[in-house]
Order: C-alpha cells, then structure tokens, then sequence
C-alpha cells in the first residue's frame, strides 16, 4: 500500500450487500489518483486527521482546493490553526510537519544524502553519486568492511512532485546490470504510479519501492545514527503519549 492520500468519487447510490460479516453497507468509489500528503495545506490535513471516520471536509474551499490538486494544479496555501471542535491525532500531525519541512529542505540531490545516512546507519558501505546526471544511479551500498560483501544495491532516488513511471523502474534494471548490482531500491518522493507497483510485484526478490511514509518510518528507525551535522539539518525528538483507550 503506497503511503498518502487516496481521492475518490462516490458513483453508486446505497446498498446493503454482505460480501462478509464485517462489509455489508456498499456505495461504489471510483479511485481517481493517491496524492502525497506534503501536496496537501495544513488546514486540509487538520481536517483529514479529524477522528471522526466519515466527515466532510469543507473549510476554506476544501473541495475546490482538492479538485485542483487533482488537475495538477497548485492551490493557494491556507496555513490556520485547527478549530477548537476538532480532535486531532497529534502523531499524523506531528508526520505531516516532518513530511514537509523534508520537502522543502531536502529536495533533489539531499534527499539521496538522506537516503545515504539510512543505509550507512543500516552498516552499508556506500558511494553517493555527486549532484547532477548519474546515469540512473544514485547511492550503490554493499556489506562489509571494504564494500565487497553482498548484497550489492543500486538505489535510485526521486525527489520531484510527480508518482514514478515505470520507464524509471525499468531503467533502474537496466543499471543494475551495468554495475553488476543483485538488487535494487527505487525511491519516490511522490509515489508510484499503479503499473509500477504492479510491475514490481514480479521482481519482489531483487527491488523494493520505498516510497514517502516508507523513507519516513525508516528516517525515525535509524535517526539516533546519523551524523551531527544531518541531525542539525533535520532537527527530531522524540515524544511519548499516553494512549487513551474508550
């Protein structure tokens, strides 16, 4: 499951149609595209983290906003702190700031900087591609002391709005050949569009898709052994909550 928001339109009137025990009231959705959190305004996310499980979502123009999103088109920001109605699950809220200070802060070449620390956390040997053209590779890691030891990773890292082509994935194939690599990790700031994680599928044994809540959850995973200096640029802490069971 890819991580972000899915949009979709309601095309059915009500049904009852128990297809188990647990669905039983249908109305048929048309799935019309995932789009990544970061695209989204606070205000609209405040909205979406709302804990009530069906709502509608209408502040500041919500709908015409998302529809714009849809087109491709950049809405007008719309920065607001939440009405006091509404409950919000602070972790969500706490990712979406992460999401988006790291959109804006490690775009392009970065981003693979920050990709790099992961793997050198995880106790890869690696070699980063220097900005600009990189021949489809841009981080290869491998074990051991020298980097000789398997297993040999070539890693593709996009960092722009839009969901990966499958031509990038095929690409990535491609160079793994050429540098002999066994597998290969493609990442995508924006996601991926449905063929590729279909395609995918079939090569689960030599790539996997890291997607945006994917880099996060590994970013939380192995911060404490970044360096000094990339913590200074991606300044976390940690917090612990009580959970509140009704």
């Amino acid at each position: 499951m890819q991580s972000g928001i899915a949009i979709g339109k309601v095309e059915s009137d009500y049904e009852y149609k128990e297809i188990n025990p647990n669905i039983k009231h249908i109305r048929h959705v048309k799935w019309l595209k995932i789009i990544p959190r970061s695209a989204f305004d606070q205000d609209i996310l405040y909205s979406l983290g709302a804990s009530m499980t069906v709502c509608k979502i209408e502040r500041n123009e919500a709908e015409n906003r998302i529809k714009q999103l849809l087109k491709g088109e950049i809405a007008p920001i719309k920065e607001e702190v939440p009405e006091s109605e509404e409950i919000i699950d602070i972790e969500e809220y706490a990712k979406d700031q992460i999401i988006k200070y790291i959109d804006k802060k490690f775009k392009g070449h970065n981003l693979a900087r920050l990709v790099n620390a992961i793997l050198k956390a995880q106790g890869f040997i690696t070699k980063v591609s220097p900005p600009g053209p990189d021949g489809g590779v841009d981080i290869l890691a491998s074990g051991g002391t020298l980097g000789f030891d398997n297993p040999k990773i070539c890693v593709q890292v996009k960092s722009s709005s839009s969901p990966v082509d499958v031509k990038i994935l095929r690409d990535l194939k491609g160079t793994m050949r050429d540098v002999k690599a066994e597998q290969g990790l493609l990442i995508s700031w924006a996601g991926f569009k449905d063929i590729v994680v279909r395609e995918a599928k079939n090569d689960f044994f030599f790539i996997r898709l890291w997607d945006q809540g994917d880099l996060l959850n590994e970013i939380f995973r192995y911060y404490d052994r970044f360096d000094y200096e990339l913590k200074a640029e991606l300044p976390l802490k940690r917090i612990w909550g009580l959970i509140i069971e009704e």
